[in-house]
């Protein structure tokens, strides 16, 4: 229709028959030529490129709109093609065919673009779709983040599922044994429910008001009620130990402790108070507060428990006494041993001081005639060589043989060296009958440093104390040191007093021979005495030299003080004792004794040792019987106790020792200066 149109209404002269072209220029026709084949390859090429997206985007919806733009290309490059066909080739049904079909194709593709129009430009820009699509991958990180914390949280959820299912699993395996317990636990309180009803001891259950709730058949059988009758009644009426009005104090004492145990009284319907053991547990149940309370009957307990105490105390009392008779008579044994002893030794001394006194006092009495005799024998020679200067050959002979010179010098020395020692032998042997006094009993006024002197005249060879320092036997000799007050005399006991001094003297000379023997302090004190003898110009008659040196060396014993003696004019020196001191003296071992009165009524004496001294758990027990820190043999321990008696008991005074360790020990003696006077003084205080 639309070729009878053309047909009917243009004038085909108008028409240019096509193919024509060799009336064109060759060069435009090779030109339009060229320019169809192009676009006929270009055409083709973005046709198949559509198809090719169609094939691989199969996924888009509605792909028959890009399929519809795919034939209108396809045309409009088929069209090309033929133009150029026709340039040669001449057809007019296919220059008028492929037009048509192509604008058909275009109207089609017009009307699809046209209803697509709306929706392209609803398209955002490209700037908005790089927006979009950061924002889009952004929200795709972000869901596979969430897409991993999701299976994290799954992995989480499935484990505590687990978890859960095996809590579940143990909780219902729990809540079987919880069940099969309380089942048990039922049983058992029944069963205990059940001792309890039928228990000996007597049960109360008590609420914070004091009031019974609940007692069982032994609370109603020792208390005489009925069950009813102490549910009405209170703890208060029962038990006298817990009044009312301290209730709440005894509620929070036990709310405290949680347990308590004690014994008390109960009363029963009779008002008949025995002893109960009480039993006290503070309970909470259910949010109350209760006091469980057991008692129990101890009457017959308590009086088998006052018998027994009863035989105890009668079977301590004969054991104690029996100790206290066995100590005592122990130490009346050890002092009656010590004592005949003593006396014994007293009477020896005393025998022997008499026997040696005899003597020695018929040559003490002599000396002093034998010692005018020699003065006026030779006051007669002196007289004779004053008259007769020039004597006859024998008597000069004889003057020269005797060495009448020095004879007449020498003769009164000797004299007065035998007075001296007669007067130290009279002197010991009197100190020797002042300590003999063991065996007397009266009282006597004596001065009291008679009895000290005498006994470190016993005592004198325990002086020298073996050191054992050097290789061979060596000696440290303890220094005394008196320092006496003026003392009346004193009523005393005297052979008893010095019994006491030669106790605490060998004490002191015990601890300081083992100060020196155990190191503890060195003293060495190296005392040599050199005698130098000049024998020229002596005599040869060897019995006179002899005896002049003896006296000599008793006076130098007697005075300390080097001697001298000279022979002739000429002075000559043929003795000289010198005493030479080389020592290295840390310490010397010291006793001190010192004595003074106080208040006019009481004598102390004071004995101080500078040994190792004490500590204060020994010296606490020194005056104890048969207490003692030596060894076996060395001591008995009833001397020092001996010595407290004797001052305590028979003089009325007291013996204290007071030691510091490692700085020596003190012994104060105190005793009254009349015995009468009894009193016991127990402080004592230090002279300044």
């Amino acid at each position: 229709m639309l070729r009878n149109f053309f047909l009917n209404n243009l004038d085909r002269t108008l028409l240019l028959q096509v193919g024509d072209c060799w009336r064109d220029p060759p060069q435009l026709v090779w030109v339009e030529t060229t320019s169809n084949i192009v676009i006929t390859f270009a055409f083709y090429s973005i046709a198949a490129l559509i198809i090719y997206f169609i094939h691989k985007r199969q996924d888009i919806q509605r792909n028959w709109r890009i399929s519809i733009l795919a034939i209108c290309i396809l045309s409009y490059a088929t069209t090309h093609l033929i133009k150029t066909w026709t340039l040669w080739h001449p057809s007019d049904l296919l220059s008028g065919l492929l037009p048509a079909i192509t604008a058909i194709i275009s109207i089609s593709i017009f009307s699809i673009i046209v209803t697509l129009i709306p929706t392209g430009l609803m398209i955002p820009s490209l700037n908005k779709l790089q927006s979009i699509n950061a924002e889009l991958a952004l929200e795709i990180k972000l869901r596979q983040e969430a897409e991993k914390s999701v299976n994290i949280l799954n992995a989480l959820l499935e484990k505590q599922v687990e978890n859960r299912t095996a809590g579940l699993t143990w909780l219902n395996n729990k809540l079987r044994q919880a069940l099969k317990e309380k089942q048990q636990i039922k049983e058992e309180l029944q069963l205990s429910q059940f001792a309890i009803e039928r228990s000996a001891d007597a049960v109360f259950w008590i609420a914070k008001d004091g009031k019974l709730i609940y007692v069982n058949e032994a609370a109603c059988h020792s208390l005489g009620y009925s069950p009813a009758e102490l549910l009405s009644m209170t703890i208060h009426d029962i038990n006298s130990d817990f009044p009312g009005n301290s209730w709440s104090l005894h509620w929070d004492l036990l709310k405290k402790c949680g347990h308590l145990k004690i014994e008390a009284y109960h009363f029963n319907k009779h008002k008949y108070r025995f002893p109960v053991e009480i039993t006290l547990n503070h309970l909470e149940f259910k949010g109350k507060e209760y006091q469980c309370l057991f008692a129990r009957d101890i009457s017959d307990r308590k009086r088998v428990e006052i018998a027994l105490r009863k035989s105890e105390a009668r079977e301590r009392n004969k054991a104690e006494q029996l100790e206290i008779a066995l100590n005592e008579l122990r130490e009346t044994q050890a002092q009656l041993i010590h004592t005949e002893k003593m006396s014994s030794l007293g009477q020896l001394v005393g025998g022997i001081a008499h026997e040696i006194n005899n003597p020695i006092s018929f040559i003490y009495g002599n000396i002093n005639y034998s010692n005018q005799y020699i003065k006026d024998l030779l006051e007669l020679i002196n007289l004779y060589q004053k008259h007769y200067p020039i004597p006859d050959e024998e008597i000069k002979y004889h003057i020269e043989e005797i060495e009448l010179g020095f004879l007449k010098k020498d003769l009164p020395k000797i004299i007065s060296s035998m007075q001296s020692g007669a007067e130290r032998i009279r002197s010991t042997i009197l100190s020797l009958r002042n300590f003999a006094r063991l065996d007397e009993s009266e009282k006597k006024l004596v001065n009291i440093h008679d009895g000290i002197n005498s006994t470190l005249l016993i005592l004198k060879n325990r002086f020298n104390l073996v050191t054992g320092l050097g290789t061979g036997i060596e000696y440290e000799e303890i220094q005394v040191i008196k320092n006496y007050g003026d003392l009346p005399l004193i009523e005393c006991y005297p052979g008893q007093l010095n019994q006491v001094f030669m106790n605490v003297l060998n004490n002191a000379i015990d601890a300081l021979e083992i100060s020196i023997l155990s190191n503890s302090w060195m003293s060495q004190n190296k005392q040599q005495s050199h005698i130098v003898l000049d024998m020229k110009n002596l005599p040869h008659t060897q019995s006179k030299t002899t005896l002049n040196l003896e006296s000599s060396l008793e006076n130098l014993e007697s005075s300390g003080n080097a001697l001298v003696m000279n022979n002739n004019k000429n002075s000559k020196q043929i003795l000289d004792l010198e005493q030479q001191n080389n020592q290295e003296k840390l310490k010397t071992p010291t006793i001190s004794i010192s004595t003074e009165i106080v208040n006019d009524n009481w004598i102390y004496i004071r004995i101080v040792d500078n040994g190792l001294g004490m500590n204060e758990k020994i010296y606490k027990q020194i005056f104890d019987p048969f207490f003692t820190t030596k060894p076996v043999g060395k001591g008995t321990g009833l001397g020092l106790a001996i010595s407290y008696k004797i001052v305590v008991e028979k003089h009325g005074g007291n013996i204290q020792c007071n030691s510091v360790l490692g700085e020596g020990c003190e012994f104060v003696i105190q005793i009254p200066v009349k015995l009468k006077q009894q009193e016991k003084v127990t402080s004592f205080h230090k002279a300044s």
